[in-house]
């Protein structure tokens, strides 16, 4: 499992391309604003969390690259 501080980087990133804020980013699939802050704070996730965050970033990345 990756740290908190690669995931926020991952968030970032997804951010980036969506032109999000990473705020908008937890709240439209977690129904938690503060997601993004707690990684960057060290806070962690669970695993159930961390699959779906996972599943979102590589769907993501897939349609990237198509």
């Amino acid at each position: 499992m990756e740290s908190s501080s690669e995931l926020a980087k991952e968030i970032e990133a997804y951010c980036k391309r969506e032109g999000i804020a990473p705020s908008t980013f937890g709240q439209r699939f977690f129904q938690n604003s503060r997601l993004y802050k707690r990684l960057c704070e060290g806070g962690s996730i669970t695993l159930k969390t961390y699959a779906e965050l996972k599943s979102i970033l590589s769907s993501d990345a897939e349609k990237a690259s198509a």
